[in-house]
């Protein structure tokens, strides 16, 4: 999901911690959405690899986390008829409502609203 970023450019080339940060969140999105886990993981303080991940990156790393769990939902919505709920059983969420206010909160649309709209309906 994030492997399409183009880092051969001198202002895409992230440093280390950026890459382990990037590869953390692309392989564990579905299970862990907490700053707090990667922070941990990467042996860093919270605060610094915030701050660290939006220096290198000019976006803020629960943005990025954000990114890949919409990215992935929004792919599902639009390929297929997988019903919401499930599709947040998928991608680890508690409940459909917590899914749903979740997708709405970092887009502005429902799932529903959003699937609706890009199929046309």
């Amino acid at each position: 999901m994030l492997k399409d970023r183009d880092t051969s450019s001198p202002e895409m080339r992230y440093d280390k911690l950026t890459e382990q940060f990037l590869s953390l969140v692309e392989n564990n999105y579905r299970e862990h959405r907490s700053l707090d886990y990667y922070a941990s993981a990467l042996d860093r303080n919270p605060k610094y690899l915030s701050r660290h991940i939006k220096d290198q990156t000019g976006i803020n790393a629960t943005d990025w986390i954000d990114k890949c769990v919409i990215l992935d939902a929004q792919a599902r919505l639009l390929s297929s008829d997988i019903p919401v709920r499930e599709i947040s059983e998928n991608l680890g969420f508690p409940s459909q409502s917590f899914f749903g206010k979740y997708f709405k909160r970092v887009t502005g649309l429902s799932p529903s609203k959003f699937r609706g709209r890009e199929a046309g309906v």
